[in-house]
């Protein structure tokens, strides 16, 4: 059926799924591994931070699966920073941020 696995807040916005997060944030490592400079990629130098931002609706009235979104990031973060292939010498960090699930509050955190 239409929007199937979608979950919609009760004003019929759209919000990610945990699984679209992940996506997100393999894309932004993949794209930071190719940015990144190659000298610094292959130097033999202590693991730097790369910090992403996670905003997910822990609170608001609307929608808290946040919660969940943050369970599975976690994971995802643990996973990727066990592959020393992937992003070496880098390791990846989110700040969470509580964005209400409220599109407003969400485009001010960003």
């Amino acid at each position: 059926p239409a929007g199937a696995g979608r979950a919609m807040s009760p004003g019929g916005v759209f919000h990610h799924s945990a699984l679209w997060f992940l996506l997100r944030c393999l894309v932004a490592a993949a794209l930071a591994s190719v940015v990144l400079p190659a000298a610094a990629a292959t130097a033999a130098a202590s693991v730097q931070p790369l910090w992403l931002t996670g905003i997910q609706p822990f609170t608001g009235g609307g929608w808290d699966a946040g919660i969940s979104m943050r369970v599975g990031g976690e994971i995802m973060l643990e996973e990727i920073n066990k592959m020393s292939t992937l992003l070496p010498d880098y390791e990846l960090s989110v700040i969470w941020q509580d964005g209400q699930c409220e599109g407003a509050l969400g485009q001010e955190l960003f």
